[in-house]
């Protein structure tokens, strides 16, 4: 008996080796999910090999219309939603947005796009606006051929668009580029991947548009590396022309030493032509986001300064639920003031975060702001963008920031439940005029909805993140909801202007030499003031010297000095935010008016002048002349600089002649001096001329004569 138990014993020990070898063995054939990798068209790749499920089709709840009015403060926009198709049978989301650096009426939109109901992935769609974000046109299919999606666009100052995106044969990199404003689009390979043992994943594309960058006109990639000999870094490439050739990626993130892996990477140049990259640190995972990182380049991308945690110790929502049927996560954004204003250079980087950072508790998801303003190096604490009270549990998330190029301002947009069911959002907007100091936030979308996957896809995705962009004041926000049907998705923008109408004809008018009188044309009727910069020569730069009020047209500035050019621009502002500049206008004090002026008689042609030179700034001085009271003065000569005496010497005998006096440099000419006047001497008595007695007039002649001739007959008469 004891035998057979044995015999028991061991078979059934065989059968559990056995199943659990086939276990293993049948593991080994199914390929590793990296659950790190937050590619659509990879969760799609895991769910068609049964490893994970698609998104199923949930009930449906309608949207919300609230209404298509943005206001912002005091001012009220009517913005409507625009979708950038009017096809329904198609989905987009994941939105990326470009404006034209030359016309910001030209607006370039890509998403993930597929057919809906779900049968294909196109990949990267390309939506054009030539009108301000009005009517929209373009393809659905994959810019450049289908791709896998994760959309960045981009133009260069030559008009040039782009595109970046995963490419579908390798789980690599691709930029597509359009020469004809997305009519048709080349591409170009940028970096391989190994699908599925390396994918390089969550890219970004940035170009340089600064004019006065050394590498104006450079483009820049950045993405993770998943499974490659950069495993879990990110890595970075560039292009010198134009995204024909690019550059052997390189890793920028190793320094800052994530625990598991770094994520969610965007890129944005300075004005001198640094490149910022930044991205989330995940220390473990699966768990939310920790801190945030950032690399360096002086050289155009060609090397890194090794990068930092720019903030540690905070919470993203990765891995918490926020009570939304969609996957969230809190990469960050970030942009940079090229403006030339008074924050060019600033750094701007936002994120979602559970409760305060540093504390990182409470049910609250709101968008948080850090800024720098020396290139990185230190950074200011934390300071929340959305303006909705605390401590209510309420949802912000999915932040995306621009700084307008032209005018500084910012505008962040972010999905929001503040006034809605938990399970429900709308689109707001936040924009700040004074770097980030205030914020001003308001609804952008015109419905509330409620975030569902997109039936067919996988992992619970609807999009991973929102786009906006500005320039000169043209504000497109851009975002993805479902208000046609569930599990559908849809892109949307609600174009608005931010700040009022700028001022022109700004004229710079020398008044004396401690005072400058600046005078525009007000061409806005909402402004709350205006803002005078000033700088000091060309090659300054501009600082804000003072504010006019409502409706002002004129300025006098009191604070400049002698011999220098100073040049001038004005903008309006109010509670929306700055306009863009006036012209530029420059101009130099002019001289101070000489004093004192004498005139002093030497002669029958000559009469002195002399002044006290008050002036340090002259190139010399004007002096006039008219002839007697009822005259017109006319200028006669001029002295060169420090002068103080002048001597007329075209003149006549006892005549009256009035004099006046004023200084001149390039800037203009000094107001009068006093007037002074003097009458000539008599003409000196002259001998010779038929026995006329030098010096006698007619009269004087004709007098002696008759005197002579009487003295004559007197004599003849007294003769005995």
């Amino acid at each position: 008996m004891k035998r057979f138990s044995n015999i028991l014993c061991f078979f059934a020990m065989y059968l559990c080796v056995a199943f659990v070898a086939g276990l293993q063995a049948q593991q080994a054939e199914k390929p590793k999910i990296d659950t790190r990798i937050w590619s659509q068209s990879y969760w799609r790749q895991m769910a068609e090999r049964g490893l994970v499920p698609f998104n199923q089709e949930v009930p449906y709840k309608p949207a919300v219309y609230k209404g298509s009015v943005i206001e912002i403060g005091r001012v009220a926009f009517d913005s409507t939603d625009v979708p950038v198709t009017a096809l329904t049978n198609t989905t987009q989301s994941e939105n990326s947005i470009f404006v034209h650096p030359t016309n910001n009426n030209i607006v370039l939109n890509s998403n993930n796009s597929t057919d809906y109901p779900f049968t294909t992935l196109y990949g990267t769609s390309g939506f054009v606006s030539t009108d301000g974000g009005v009517t929209w046109g373009g393809q659905v299919t994959g810019t450049g051929g289908s791709n896998w999606g994760d959309p960045a666009a981009a133009i260069d100052g030559n008009g040039r668009f782009y595109v970046g995106y995963i490419t579908a044969s390798d789980f690599g990199q691709g930029v597509a580029y359009s020469t004809n404003q997305g009519t048709s689009w080349t591409a170009v390979k940028v970096a391989n991947g190994n699908y599925p043992s390396i994918a390089l994943d969550k890219n970004h594309l940035w170009v340089d548009n600064r004019a006065s960058s050394p590498y104006q006109g450079y483009l820049y990639a950045a993405w993770t590396n998943f499974g490659g000999a950069n495993d879990a870094q990110i890595e970075f490439s560039r292009s010198t022309n134009a995204g024909l050739n690019w550059s052997t990626p390189i890793s920028v993130s190793d320094a800052v030493s994530a625990g598991s892996h770094n994520q969610g990477v965007i890129i944005q140049t300075g004005p001198n032509g640094e490149v910022y990259v930044a991205w989330a640190i995940y220390d473990v995972f699966p768990a939310d986001e920790v801190a945030i990182g950032l690399a360096k380049s002086t050289n155009g991308g060609a090397t890194f300064a090794a990068a930092t945690r720019i903030i540690g110790s905070i919470r993203g929502i990765r891995n918490t639920s926020i009570g939304k049927n969609m996957r969230k996560s809190s990469f960050p954004s970030m942009a940079v003031d090229i403006s030339g204003g008074a924050n060019d250079g600033a750094i701007y980087v936002v994120w979602a975060n559970i409760g305060v950072p540093g504390v990182n508790t409470g049910n609250d998801v709101d968008v948080y702001m850090i800024k720098s303003t020396n290139g990185g190096s230190n950074w200011t604490t934390p300071s929340k963008v959305n303006q909705d009270a605390s401590g209510l549990g309420k949802k912000h998330y999915f932040p995306w920031i621009t700084c307008d190029p032209v005018t500084g301002n910012l505008a962040v947009i972010f999905y929001d439940d503040r006034n809605t069911a938990s399970t429900d959002c709308e689109v707001f907007v936040a924009t700040s005029s004074n770097g980030g100091s205030t914020w001003t936030d308001f609804k952008v979308s015109d419905v509330s909805f409620t975030p569902s996957p997109v039936t067919g896809l996988s992992s619970g995705y609807f999009g991973d993140y929102l786009g906006i962009a500005a320039r000169g004041g043209k504000v497109y926000p851009c975002w993805t909801d479902n208000r046609i049907a569930a599990g559908s998705a849809m892109t949307y923008v609600s174009p608005f202007t931010i700040g009022p109408n700028a001022p022109t004809s700004l004229g710079a008018s020398p008044i004396s030499s401690n005072q400058i009188d600046l005078t525009w044309t007000d061409n806005a009727t909402d402004e709350d003031g205006f803002k005078i910069e000033r700088k000091t020569g060309a090659g300054g730069t501009y600082a804000q010297i003072d504010t006019a009020g409502v409706n002002a047209i004129s300025y006098s500035d009191t604070t400049v000095s002698v011999r220098t050019a100073y040049y001038y621009r004005v903008r309006a502002y109010n509670v929306t935010g700055d306009s863009v500049y006036s012209n530029e206008s420059n101009t130099s004090v002019v001289p101070v008016a000489p004093t004192g002026l004498a005139a002093s008689p030497i002669s029958a042609t000559q009469i002195d002048l002399s002044w006290a030179d008050n002036s340090g700034s002259e190139d010399g001085f004007k002096i006039e002349r008219k002839t007697g009271v009822g005259g017109t003065y006319s200028q006669i000569a001029t002295t060169g600089a420090n002068a103080t005496f002048y001597s007329d010497t075209t003149l006549s005998a006892e005549t009256t002649y009035y004099y006046r006096v004023m200084a001149y440099n390039a800037a203009g000419d000094s107001a009068y001096s006093n007037e002074a006047n003097a009458s000539t001497l008599s003409a000196p008595a002259r001998s010779g001329g038929r026995g006329r007695p030098c010096g006698a007039t007619g009269f004087e002649f004709v007098l002696l004569l008759l005197f002579l001739q009487i003295s004559r007959r007197l004599r003849l008469r007294s003769r005995p």
